[in-house]
């Protein structure tokens, strides 16, 4: 797992490193104090998940965090907003447009970040918010091939898009490419509101994962 921390208080990168890794086995992680490193990192290295606030230098708040969604879900990844303030659910419901995958108070325990972090790739994490379901969602799904379906299957079992690229035994850009079509015929903007859409569907049809 591919990790960006993102924040504009270099002191709190040293507690939120040591979180991540409780959550994951092993991940990379890197780290950026401005947006101008945090897109160059994205633009230079594969990212899983971008965490987030909105103190960083340069950011201009919302507008920085629509420039982060945009680079990160060119790669498939996702964007949690991690903040120790408390947002209006106006602003929340404004990142959540932007593509922010979910929001996360730092007051919160380290089983809550886990579950919120293991949660992003198919579920948004956004506790007080209500997601409203789209009503064609049902045709578009099974307008997916079974390639386009396996992958999404195996995103929703937690597998990265290295791992997707891995298994199916073809390269990360191949396996990316597929993904951007599949949002296209999904109609979303971002892969994390696919999987969502997806696991909705299959859902809603009684099928299993």
């Amino acid at each position: 797992m591919n990790v960006l921390i993102a924040d504009g208080h270099p002191v709190s990168h040293k507690g939120l490193r040591r979180q991540v890794q409780r959550c994951f086995m092993g991940p990379d992680i890197r780290a950026a104090t401005d947006l101008s490193s945090a897109l160059n990192e994205l633009e230079t290295h594969y990212i899983d998940i971008v965490i987030t606030d909105l103190n960083m230098r340069d950011s201009h708040g919302l507008h920085g965090l629509q420039q982060l969604c945009l680079h990160t879900h060119e790669q498939g990844g996702v964007v949690l907003l991690y903040t120790a303030k408390l947002y209006s659910q106006t602003l929340l419901r404004e990142a959540q447009r932007l593509g922010v995958a979910g929001y996360l108070s730092k007051a919160e325990t380290l089983e809550r970040l886990r579950n919120t972090l293991r949660g992003l790739r198919f579920s948004p994490q956004y506790p007080d918010l209500v997601i409203d379901p789209t009503p064609d969602d049902e045709t578009r799904v099974g307008s997916l091939t079974p390639s386009e379906n396996q992958i999404l299957h195996n995103l929703v079992d937690g597998l990265t898009l290295g791992e997707v690229a891995s298994l199916r035994q073809r390269s990360l850009h191949t396996v990316q490419e597929q993904v951007k079509a599949i949002r296209r015929k999904l109609g979303t903007g971002a892969l994390r509101d696919a999987l969502v859409m997806y696991v909705r569907v299959r859902s809603r049809l009684g099928q299993r994962f």
